[in-house]
């Protein structure tokens, strides 16, 4: 089956699915685990040290490019996969696989620091 990363993201996507929970092979594949922020960046949020057994700081990534998520509604064998599309750290676009569909990320301003 392989290895893989765990990622967060809750949003409702192209096609109506309104999970959180995905798996992605986009990123190193040591089970660690991520979450796109309701900014639209993504950020590690635990390290497992797998590979190499030295753990990777957790952070905004500034991810740049495509990540691959997917997930399968539990107890069916509906699957839902979709591309994240990241430019400069930002997330812009979602794609949908199975629809074809795709949106512009609107992200959720978070609290001012003023």
């Amino acid at each position: 089956m392989g290895m893989f990363d765990d990622v967060e993201f809750r949003y409702r996507m192209p096609d109506g699915y309104e999970g959180c929970g995905y798996q992605s092979k986009s990123l190193d594949c040591t089970r660690d685990e991520y979450v796109v922020t309701p900014e639209g960046r993504l950020h590690r949020r635990y390290s497992s040290g797998y590979l190499t057994g030295v753990r990777q700081p957790l952070c905004d990534l500034t991810f740049d490019g495509e990540l691959n998520i997917y997930t399968s509604e539990l107890g069916t064998k509906v699957w839902h996969e979709y591309d994240l599309i990241f430019v400069q750290g930002s997330l812009r676009e979602i794609r949908c696989h199975q629809t074809g569909g795709r949106v512009v990320f609107e992200p959720v301003p978070g609290p001012r620091l003023d």
